[in-house]
């Protein structure tokens, strides 16, 4: 999925903040604005805020606050791959909408069910509601930026599916109608930000089949790139690109280099989009050069990943089939059928897990398959353990959002209940370095001294 990057839809949410606030709702307006703009800067932190401010809007009444953070979480699934939550929250943005008679919002609703159709392979009805996204933008006759923007990324989203469905070349004539409709745009700092976007995701298309012209585009759209932007979706798409290209000429150093750009573009803008390419092809430089270490390392991130998309698939998929749409017979359904096998086990973890806690009444099997994946050191125990504790990690991160995997790691640990000698074997490490864990833990979340630290994480 190369092309798997929607155009931020500049300003669009702080103008029509703006616009609607009242004395009434003018802080949650500025809290949504102020999210917003952190949204831009690191999606994991900025999705954390999005649940309580989308309680106060709804409290206060205020339908557009409320909207835009509904269309905010839609974003923040499409770029994490989780195509199922993608799903829910899109069927949620166009109920809302239509029940507020919100055109725009309602576009947007159906753009971001057609990304999730798409990626089941349900192209017809993707192209359906794509069409019933642009139809509803084209009638607003207003002129603002923001619908100019949004019908941008309508555009793009028709470029995504006929990507999605093997047609790269008829995807390249989207976005190429995109770029060259920049003349509603008055402002050149406008038109400078809408192009950049635009070439990193035709670069993205031409990577398939025209690596020259890939090359060209990305490093147009890096010429373009604004002074405030330092390594977004964009950026992370161009790097992907360069990489390629300069690995299709036997240059592995300077490929490795630009898959790293890519990697750190990632984390910085907390999207996920194209990891899965950039991962096989840093096993393949490594592979080359022998490098068995970094090998088995980026083996086992693609395994994750791809593990986490699949299921995120299955489970959209599924909820689609139960709904009551048609069904189709597409490769998805091979795919799904394939990979149920190895997600059962996750599944089973849930159904045991009771209130989410492996105790002396939950099952032996999940316990010890768990314990067997820490003596293993296996980069799927982490993994394994959000399955088990739904939500887990999450809400430990709304406490202190400065978390790191690490220490997340450890509570997982002590959601098992083991002991600090237990915990010291099982890592290797020295049962006083345990207990400076659990002290370190106690103060990152403020534990109470007098709350037994086990008793307290079992109620999260």
């Amino acid at each position: 999925m190369y092309i798997r990057l929607l155009l931020v839809i500049l300003y669009s949410f702080l103008a029509i903040s703006g616009s609607y606030a009242d004395g009434g709702t003018e802080d949650l307006v500025n809290r949504v604005t102020k999210n917003g703009e952190l949204f831009k800067k690191n999606l994991d932190q900025a999705y954390l805020e999005i649940q309580p401010l989308l309680l106060k809007a709804q409290q206060s009444k205020d339908s557009l606050s409320e909207l835009i953070l509904i269309e905010r979480k839609c974003r923040y699934f499409y770029a994490k791959n989780q195509y199922d939550s993608l799903n829910e929250a899109s069927l949620s943005l166009l109920d809302q909408s239509i029940r507020y008679n919100n055109n725009y919002f309602q576009a947007m609703g159906h753009m971001f069910q057609a990304e999730g159709f798409s990626v089941n392979s349900l192209y017809d009805r993707a192209i359906k509601s794509l069409t019933l996204a642009y139809n509803l933008l084209s009638k607003d006759k207003s002129g603002d930026a923001f619908i100019f923007f949004a019908k941008a990324n309508i555009l793009n989203s028709f470029a995504n599916i006929y990507n999605d469905n093997g047609e790269p070349e008829k995807a390249v004539e989207k976005v190429k109608e995109a770029i060259g409709s920049y003349n509603s745009l008055k402002n050149n700092d406008d038109i400078n930000q809408f192009q950049y976007l635009n070439y990193s995701n035709l670069a993205g298309l031409y990577s398939q089949f025209n690596i020259d012209s890939a090359e060209f585009y990305a490093k147009k759209s890096i010429d373009l790139r604004p002074s405030n932007v330092v390594k977004d979706k964009a950026m992370m798409m161009n790097y992907y690109v360069l990489g390629k290209a300069s690995k299709l000429r036997n240059e592995n150093s300077m490929a490795a280099s630009y898959y790293h750009k890519a990697i750190e573009a990632s984390v910085r803008s907390g999207s996920s989009l194209n990891l899965t390419e950039i991962f096989n092809n840093l096993i393949d430089i490594y592979e080359k050069e022998g490098d068995k270490d970094s090998v088995l390392l980026y083996v086992n991130k693609l395994k994750e990943m791809q593990l986490n998309i699949l299921q995120s698939k299955y489970n959209a998929l599924q909820k689609t089939v139960i709904s009551g749409e048609p069904k189709k017979t597409s490769p998805v359904w091979i795919i799904s059928l394939a990979v149920i096998m190895s997600l059962i086990i996750f599944y089973l973890w849930r159904k045991l897990s009771g209130k989410r806690q492996v105790d002396e009444s939950a099952s032996n099997e999940v316990y010890n398959s768990l314990i067997q994946l820490l003596k293993d050191n296996d980069p799927g125990f982490y993994f394994a353990c959000e399955q088990v504790f739904p939500d887990f990690s999450e809400k430990l991160l709304v406490i202190n959002p400065t978390l790191a995997k690490t220490e997340i790691e450890f509570c997982f640990l002590l959601k098992l209940k083991l002991t600090t000698k237990e915990i010291a074997q099982l890592t290797f490490i020295e049962p006083r370095t345990v207990q400076n864990k659990k002290y370190r833990i106690r103060k990152r979340l403020e534990i109470p001294s007098s709350a037994d630290i086990y008793v307290w994480l079992d109620n999260i």
